[in-house]
């Protein structure tokens, strides 16, 4: 594998572990590494390598290269089979045949005539949430994540089970308390290697905290959800209870405000500044996919080997000078007006992805 990639650089690492080290640490420090990473990588026609443990991962920070990759490699890598206990086989993380099935059945479900009639429901919970952020004016700067994570469960809960849960006005509940803890866990073992294999892991605190945490999400998702699924997904598939519930969390751990395509000369610049946050500010900073057969990245030069990994890195992607321009890493929603953003590559902007596998 090393040889196939010898052309890439690669950040100095450590024995047995590799580059690890490079993803532990809070958040700002990530991105620091992250952007690091991303320097280094457009030195080299946007593409590095890393070790995480044992594994080879190839990094890519050009849109022509995500492109080959979250077009022909559909298969999520398999560090994601730390959510395995949590979303089973949901779509986020299902096997490639699964998902296409599933897929099928579940994508009529957000078609955006079907969420127009939960406009209501949005505005409502949208209000809710001016009105809760309202009271942090006083602030200078606060934690919003907590927030819109609440509005976004309130209007899931109520358009998909119709059940109005008032997360809001309530945000330390027990279910949104063992979400926290569990993707705390999850995020630790992603990058800690040490952390990786079962084995290991099992005989930590840690183990029994995520099980107990986990269970106690099921259970309340276990309660809602059976007969109003069965009306939204129809007989087309017969889901099991548990494939409905892995869909129903795969689908609550999003943690995205919905933003539908209805527009109008109004919106037209609320539009620009919502696409433009997500740009710099990326929800899902990497991407990671398995190289189940050889793949050649044009823009490179590099094949990447089968049993390696690929990372997109949506978060260099967006940041890139070679793709926004010099003032890349500045706050400009006017980046995504039609004349300036026509000719701009497909996989330039992929804060839901990008392909088939896209976000639902």
């Amino acid at each position: 594998m090393d040889e196939m990639t010898a052309s890439l650089p690669s950040p100095p690492g450590l024995p047995i572990i590799g580059n690890a080290t490079m993803f532990i640490g809070d958040a700002e420090k990530m991105l620091k590494n992250l952007e690091k990473l991303a320097d280094l990588a457009y030195q080299h026609k946007g593409c590095i390598k890393l070790w995480l443990g044992p594994k080879l991962y190839v990094a890519i920070g050009t849109p022509e290269d995500a492109q080959v990759v979250l077009e022909n490699c559909l298969d999520k890598d398999v560090v994601y089979r730390f959510l395995r206990p949590w979303l089973g086989h949901g779509l986020f993380i299902a096997p490639v045949g699964l998902w296409k099935a599933h897929r099928k059945v579940l994508l009529p479900v957000f078609y955006n005539k079907v969420v127009e009639e939960y406009l209501g429901v949005i505005g409502v919970q949208a209000n809710v949430l001016i009105e809760r952020l309202s009271e942090q004016t006083d602030q200078k700067e606060f934690d919003v994540l907590k927030y819109i994570t609440a509005c976004t469960l309130d209007i899931v809960f109520e358009t998909a089970m119709g059940e109005r849960m008032d997360v809001q006005h309530s945000p330390e509940t027990p279910y949104l308390r063992a979400r926290h803890t569990v993707m705390t866990i999850l995020n630790m073992r992603l990058f800690k290697v040490w952390l990786q294999p079962d084995c290991l892991f099992n005989l930590t605190p840690y183990a029994k905290e995520q099980k107990d945490n986990i269970d106690l999400t099921h259970r309340f998702t276990d309660e809602k959800l059976r007969a109003v699924l069965d009306l939204l997904f129809g007989r087309e598939i017969e889901f099991t209870d548990e494939q409905l519930r892995e869909h129903i969390d795969s689908i609550t751990i999003a943690d995205r405000m919905p933003f539908l395509g209805i527009q109008n000369v109004v919106l037209g610049a609320v539009e620009r500044v919502i696409k433009e946050s997500m740009r710099l500010y990326t929800v899902v900073p990497i991407i990671a996919r398995n190289i189940d057969k050889d793949t050649y990245l044009p823009g490179c030069g590099v094949t990447i080997p089968a049993g390696a990994g690929a990372v997109v890195g949506a978060f260099a992607i967006h940041r890139s000078k070679m793709v926004w321009g010099p003032n890349a890493k500045d706050f400009d929603p006017d980046r995504f007006l039609p004349e300036r953003s026509d000719k701009r590559h497909p996989a330039a902007f992929i804060p839901f992805s990008y392909g088939s596998r896209n976000c639902i």
